[in-house]
């Protein structure tokens, strides 16, 4: 739908995922990390397995400089849910606006 050009030469196929957890009301950790680092979590409040969340987080990023870790959380396991280097198809935009630049910051600066 967003055109990315990574999937331009996957084949189109529909995937059905077991319900994790027992719920549908997942909260989406998403860890963007820069050379090695996790430097933003989104969303709050912490979970306790955050610990845990990081150390996978940096596992899975080792071989890119850029990338975002998506992971979810019961409080007693830690589950994959996506890794990509296109966050959002390169186009969202972080809420108010003007957290764009403490985004920046905390990613880069």
């Amino acid at each position: 739908m967003g055109r990315e050009r990574n999937y331009l030469l996957l084949e189109l196929k529909v995937i059905v995922e077991a319900l994790i957890f027992a719920t549908t009301d997942l909260e989406d950790f998403k860890f963007f990390c820069w050379r090695g680092e996790p430097r933003m979590v989104r969303p709050t409040p912490r979970p306790e397995t955050l610990l845990e969340m990081l150390a996978v987080a940096r596992a899975l990023r080792a071989p890119f400089s850029l990338v975002r870790v998506d992971l979810y959380t019961d409080n007693k396991q830690v589950l994959v849910g996506e890794i990509t280097n296109c966050s959002a198809n390169a186009g969202e935009f972080f809420l108010p606006r003007s957290a764009e630049r403490k985004a920046s910051q905390l990613m880069f600066g």
